[in-house]
């Protein structure tokens, strides 16, 4: 009966001890100026083609769009940044400092806004 019931402290002893002993991801070295100028340029070039793909993917619901074109986002700075070897923190870094400079600038080229959540409509 007691025997049943010995893989169970097995498994999660070896869990346990795998847990501890691992090791994290090395930290990838801050990106210079000139890297961090590229990844926004990257992100600003293909906003149009994400927005537009999201929108094909949602044609009436503009919440779905926006939330869309961010995971489409999030999925190209994963590609820019696994490219460049440098963090997915220092691309968002980027874009965020990027997106700033062009409103300091009265450049409104860029979406930055969000649109209301509504119950989706039936597809």
């Amino acid at each position: 009966m007691i025997a049943r019931f010995v893989p169970l402290p097995l498994v999660c002893a070896l869990a346990l001890t795998r847990t501890l002993t691992a090791s994290g991801p090395t930290p990838k070295p801050p990106a210079n100026e000139s890297l961090k100028r590229q990844a926004f340029q990257d992100l600003r070039t293909h906003e149009r083609d994400l927005r537009r793909k999201a929108a094909n993917d949602f044609p009436t619901d503009p919440w779905s769009q926006d939330d869309a074109f961010h995971a489409y986002e999030a999925e190209r700075a994963r590609s820019f940044a696994d490219k460049h070897e440098m963090s997915l923190t220092d691309v968002f870094d980027a874009l965020d400092s990027g997106m700033r400079s062009l409103r300091v600038r009265g450049d409104r080229s860029m979406t930055a806004s969000v649109p209301p959540c509504h119950p989706r409509p039936i597809y």
